[in-house]
């Protein structure tokens, strides 16, 4: 058995084991083993978990690669507690991808009621396209109650309703009602003595008759009040328009949408008429003629309010929310009714002569009319139109018709005395007709007036539509 030549230690065992160990602390040790080890007895049982406790003491021999390029020289020993005096004067380079929107608004309706708290609704709706009603209150049961209602909205412009059944408003022969619309903040509407109903308009899209004072209890023989708030009209498809199938003081479609705008602009149920007459196509919504509510109300034949439901041989007149083209000079509003909604005979309530003179949303209303005494369901019919003369179903690109059906009273049918009333006098077309802003039409209208004609300016009758350059609008 030959030795070694290079023996790993000068002092070799003298009683060598018998077997060698069955677990070498490395697989590959090392040919050259280290002369200065680090510790004299290496640990048995090293630690499965780092120390709890790191050290204080920063290495001596920092990292090659830092994190920063500018370290701090020394850590502050505490945040400042006061915000610097002089803040960059350069602003951020990349402003917040997130996009601005306009600033919604607060509307806050404040509404003290009556002694008869039942007999009051109300509703505030968003006029602009895709609009409807943001807010209402109605079934109120507590007299003198205050109510205070507030809520937040994109901006638009709004159409506050307030309906009274008994037609007497808030105030003043039962209680001292009254009500205060604000929009952020600001007094916008406000009221108290009215009749069946009353509207006001605030606020931009693209952003939105007294009673008598109290005279003492009412008589034991007034007409019965009506029983429940009045329910709004809806759409009857068995007559092709809305209506209402409760006798009520008062029928209206205010506040339901069913009769904004026109066929062609997204109408509900087209043509919402008894006779289906068709609405104009031209123009765009809400800034040319339409028919937006229609509402019928019990009256005296002097057009006050009473209290009373509509009634067989009663009195009633029409209001209505229309929209008017420009500064509405041109635009005219014709009432109708009939007492046969199978085969209507419409007959006219006014002459059609005088324009709306007011451009945008706008409240109108017929003169008091007799309601028949023959039929229990009537109709009646608001129509807009652009010049032109009065008709029951005019033809114009601009013109709308919408009808509302209602139900009356029969009770008194057979004591109803009928006055005979002399149909309103209708001016010639050319002598209603009041100054318009032609150079303010587009050509589709310019082509309907009267007074104005599409062409080049100052040119002879003969050559006027000769060249297509340079054509507008311009008076006669």
């Amino acid at each position: 058995n030959p030795t070694t030549s290079n023996p790993t230690t000068s002092n070799p065992t003298k009683n060598p084991t018998s077997d060698p160990t069955a677990h070498p602390t490395t697989a590959e040790p090392s040919n050259d083993p280290t002369s200065s080890p680090t510790t004299p007895e290496p640990t048995k049982n090293p630690t499965k978990s780092p120390t709890l406790s790191p050290t204080f003491d920063p290495t001596l021999s920092p990292s090659l690669n830092p994190t920063t390029k500018n370290p701090t020289i020394a850590p502050t020993p505490s945040p400042s507690t006061k915000p610097t005096n002089s803040p960059t004067s350069d602003p951020t380079s990349q402003p917040s991808p997130s996009p601005v929107t306009p600033t919604d608004t607060t509307i806050k309706v404040e509404l003290l009621l009556d002694d008869y708290p039942e007999e009051t609704s109300w509703s505030i709706i968003d006029t602009c396209e895709g609009g409807g009603e943001i807010v209402s209150g109605e079934n109120y049961t507590v007299a003198g109650e205050a109510v205070s209602v507030e809520v937040t909205v994109p901006p638009s412009r709004f159409m506050m309703n307030i309906i009274d059944t008994f037609g007497d408003g808030v105030c003043c022969n039962h209680g001292q009602g009254k009500y205060e619309v604000f929009m952020d903040g600001l007094l916008v509407a406000d009221g108290d003595e009215f009749d069946a109903m009353e509207s006001h308009f605030f606020g931009n899209c693209g952003d939105g008759p007294q009673t008598q004072k109290p005279t003492g209890e009412p008589t034991t023989n007034a007409t019965p009040r009506p029983s429940s708030a009045p329910v709004p009209a809806s759409f009857d498809a068995l007559v092709g328009t809305p209506a209402c199938n409760d006798i009520q003081s008062i029928c209206s479609t205010a506040g339901t949408s069913l009769l904004d705008k026109k066929e062609v602009w997204g109408e509900l149920n087209p043509p919402n008429t008894l006779d289906n007459c068709a609405d104009g196509t031209a123009g765009s919504y809400l800034t040319d003629e339409s028919v937006e509510s229609v509402t019928v109300v019990a009256t005296d034949s002097a057009g006050n309010s009473v209290e009373g439901i509509l009634s067989a041989g009663g009195f009633a007149k029409i209001k209505a929310v229309v929209y008017a083209w420009n500064n509405g000079a041109g635009s005219y509003v014709d009432f109708f009714k009939t007492s046969d909604i199978v085969s209507p005979n419409w007959v006219p309530l006014n002459s059609g002569t005088s324009p709306v003179g007011q451009g945008g949303l706008v409240d109108v209303e017929s003169p008091a009319f007799q309601l028949s005494n023959t039929a229990a369901i009537q109709a009646v019919r608001v129509g807009i139109r652009f010049q032109g003369s009065q008709s029951p179903c005019p033809t114009g690109g601009y013109d709308e018709n919408d009808d509302l059906v209602f139900k009356v009273d029969m009770t008194s049918a057979s004591d109803a005395v009928m006055v005979a009333v002399a149909p309103p006098v209708t001016a010639s077309t050319s002598s209603s007709q009041e100054a318009i802003d032609c150079p303010a039409m587009v050509e589709d209208r310019c082509l309907e007036a009267t007074g104005c004609y599409w062409g080049r300016p100052n040119a002879s009758n003969r050559n006027r539509v000769r060249r297509n350059e340079n054509k507008s609008c311009h008076e006669l």
